[in-house]
């Protein structure tokens, strides 16, 4: 336990608590455990759909079943693994299908340019890459636990995990460079296995590993039941996964921008269904990420998308256009009208056209005085989602339109 803990992937994961790294690697140190302890097909197909449910990586990892229960049979192996990697991939289609299907995930690039720069990285840091894979000194002791007579059995049960860890980051759709950048977290599913490596090193100075205990049989009500709840789990994206149509935010590394942008867009769509105005002041939020303090995301602009500069959510100064087209957030829970009010102004009088999702709601002029305009935003206009305000105009020139603050008014139905 303490060399889990202390090695640099877990202290990559403190210092970065909102990734889902902790989940995913709980779920597959869960599933060695119930692969080495014998708890069943059951089993081991309830905790491989968690976790895919947590982390699509994890599916590169499930071929470990046929390795580590290779040795009762090749073929009820081949059986089993077929079974866990089938039940997992339906998971993860279902879960594309039903909650992103508007999403379109690009496929990693494998050409010779990725290999280049990995060889070329490599060898310009070859002290890094070293630092980054020796993991604090667990790999060394792992090594040295591998090349033992006793370690054989082990790794033909487990080595594929090892393998898998090195394939994910090659899998990544997006640049190299962040992947090379972020090899130490990726590490952290290599760690379960290093540590008993590890413990076999260790056992030749200080002995600690007993002989195995026979394997017990798995008891049938128990992975009767897991295998039930592997059914249901596989069909959590038909019952109960929320179909809020969230805009696309892969390749953005940024995860503050994507906790506060999330909490943003729910409870911000949660006062509109609840018939409460909803007003952002741009003078009132300046998120400082290098201050991060409890509260911080109160004060992010997550609302400000295309158009408004480079990373607008960590504004401090005015919000201008830099663009003739610029792109506003309005989530929405239940569509039903509602009035947007923008409040901008402009170096000189600026003809500006509003729309949602496409949909024209009408044009307007900025002043250079502060103005106010007025637009209807039918509920046919909406989905339940975060919905895309775009406002453009005419000259290209004519791009510092500032931004002073936005309202977002649910109409009152009428009785």
């Amino acid at each position: 336990m303490a060399l889990f803990a202390l090695s640099p992937p877990v202290g990559e994961l403190i210092a970065a608590p909102f990734l889902v790294e902790p989940l995913a690697c709980a779920l597959l140190v869960a599933l060695l455990l119930a692969l080495e302890m014998g708890l069943g097909l059951g089993t081991l197909a309830l905790i491989a759909v968690l976790g895919v449910l947590a982390k699509e990586v994890v599916l590169l990892f499930l071929p470990v079943v046929y390795f580590a229960t290779r040795k009762e049979g090749r073929g009820a192996a081949a059986r089993d693994a077929t079974l866990v990697l089938a039940l997992a991939t339906a998971t993860l289609l279902l879960l594309r299908l039903v909650w992103t299907p508007h999403l379109r995930t690009p496929l990693p690039d494998l050409g010779t340019e990725r290999f280049r720069l990995i060889g070329s990285s490599l060898l310009l840091e070859p002290g890094r890459w070293l630092a980054v894979a020796a993991i604090g000194g667990l790999t060394p002791v792992a090594i040295a636990g591998a090349l033992r007579a006793s370690a054989r059995p082990f790794l033909r049960r487990y080595a594929w995990v090892l393998a898998a860890t090195l394939v994910q980051p090659l899998l990544a759709h997006y640049a190299i460079q962040q992947v090379v950048g972020e090899m130490t977290r990726y590490l952290l599913y290599a760690v379960p296995v290093l540590v008993g490596l590890a413990l076999l090193a260790l056992d030749r100075v200080v002995p600690n590993l007993d002989a195995p205990p026979p394997e017990p049989s798995p008891r049938r009500g128990v992975s009767r039941v897991a295998a039930a709840g592997a059914v249901l789990a596989v069909l959590v994206p038909l019952l109960v996964v929320d179909r809020y149509r969230r805009l696309d935010l892969q390749g953005r590394r940024d995860g503050n921008y994507i906790l506060g942008f999330c909490h943003g867009t729910l409870s911000t769509a949660r006062r509109l269904r609840d018939g409460a105005a909803v007003l952002l002041r741009m003078e009132e939020r300046r998120f400082d990420p290098q201050r991060f303090e409890p509260g911080m995301f109160e004060r992010m602009r997550w609302f400000l998308r295309d158009g408004w500069g480079n990373a607008p959510q960590y504004l401090t100064s005015e919000a201008l256009m830099q663009s003739d087209r610029a792109t506003l957030v309005l989530p929405c829970y239940t569509p039903a009208p509602m009035e947007v009010t923008l409040a901008m102004s402009a170096v000189h009088d600026t003809p500006l056209r509003v729309s949602i999702n496409g949909h024209a709601l009408g044009e307007g002029t900025v002043g250079r005085e502060r103005t106010r305009l007025r637009f209807l935003v039918p509920a046919e206009a909406l989905f339940r989602g975060d919905n895309l305000l775009t406002l453009e105009t005419a000259d290209a020139a004519a791009t510092a339109a500032r931004l002073y603050a936005i309202a977002y008014s649910p109409i009152p139905r009428s009785p």
